[in-house]
């Protein structure tokens, strides 16, 4: 690639996979988010074939772009340029697709991002006192309010697992804190390693800002590799949170990330009997949100559809 950001990385890389896809002759092309949205239907044009778009994020509204109105209408009219050509569009929570289909309407089916179903090995891993986050580190994860929850938590370590754009600024943090010692960043990870740390924490986090539609409709997938784990978490107060957590209880929903409101969900899951019940809950949730079974709502449409 020429250019590494802005405009132009995003042109370039459409470019490119637009002649990528002309190269191989294909029954389906699989776009994943906005930013391959126009490389696939252009290829459609010409090929004739099936366009499905996976819409895993609110794309315009994302964080990094809502205060820049003119890139968030770029976004808004390539999308409803584009998805007159597609045959399939799914999301990752069902509040997602409500809100795109009312918005572009066209119709959204639920996908979630769910992992594999995994065997635990409860008895043979001794949980510690571990906080895990995983995922990109972006802004508005609430990443910098948990370090400085940390401060006041004395018998808590912090695992930061992922990178991003916010790495840098989240050690100078650390260090300014002096709490080295205490919130270790352990990069990225394959899934079987990350899975392996997530089984050794005793709290998952999911902190999100609500200022951005983005992460207020979303349905990460770090809360179903949490389940997967059999491990507690810490969730916003968000429409596809409330509707797991209703159904399921595997989490202590949260409605900022004011370190009194994070340190008082934590103190609540050090209740043994609590927190015990909410990892007999993640149990069992485990075995209803996996790949195996998610994946058969992608194959029944996909075979309906060739």
């Amino acid at each position: 690639m020429f250019f590494e950001s802005s405009f132009l990385f995003y042109a370039e890389f459409n470019l490119r996979l637009f002649f990528t896809l002309l190269k191989n002759k294909n029954d389906i092309i699989y776009a994943c988010d906005a930013d391959t949205l126009l490389a696939g239907t252009i290829a459609k044009w010409f090929q004739k074939n099936k366009l499905i778009y996976d819409s895993h994020e609110y794309f315009e509204e994302s964080p990094e772009i809502i205060n820049k109105k003119w890139i968030q209408n770029f976004w808004f009219a390539l999308q409803r340029f584009c998805l007159p050509s597609t045959d399939l569009r799914f999301s990752v929570s069902q509040t997602l697709c409500d809100e795109l289909s009312h918005k572009y309407n066209h119709d959204f089916t639920l996908l979630r991002n769910v992992p594999i179903l995994r065997q635990c090995k409860e008895s043979q891993i001794e949980k510690e006192n571990i906080i895990l986050y995983q995922g990109v580190l972006n802004v508005g994860r609430g990443l910098e309010e948990m370090i400085q929850t940390i401060q006041s938590i004395d018998n808590y370590i912090f695992w930061i697992i992922g990178d991003g754009d916010l790495k840098y600024d989240l050690e100078c943090l650390v260090d300014k804190l002096q709490l080295s010692n205490r919130v270790i960043f352990l990069g990225r990870k394959s899934p079987q390693e990350l899975f392996e740390y997530t089984q050794k924490a005793k709290i998952g986090i999911n902190f999100l800002t609500g200022d951005s539609k983005n992460y207020y409709y979303s349905g990460a997938n770090k809360c179903y590799d949490y389940i997967q784990a059999h491990l507690p978490s810490i969730q916003m107060n968000f429409p596809e949170y409330v509707s797991l957590n209703n159904k399921y209880e595997i989490a202590i929903l949260i409605n900022d990330l004011q370190s009194t409101t994070i340190r008082s969900a934590i103190q609540r899951l050090e209740r043994e009997d609590f927190y015990n019940k909410l990892r007999e809950n993640c149990k069992k949730a485990s075995l209803v949100f996996h790949w195996e079974n998610e994946k058969q709502v992608l194959l029944v449409k996909v075979n309906n559809l060739v």
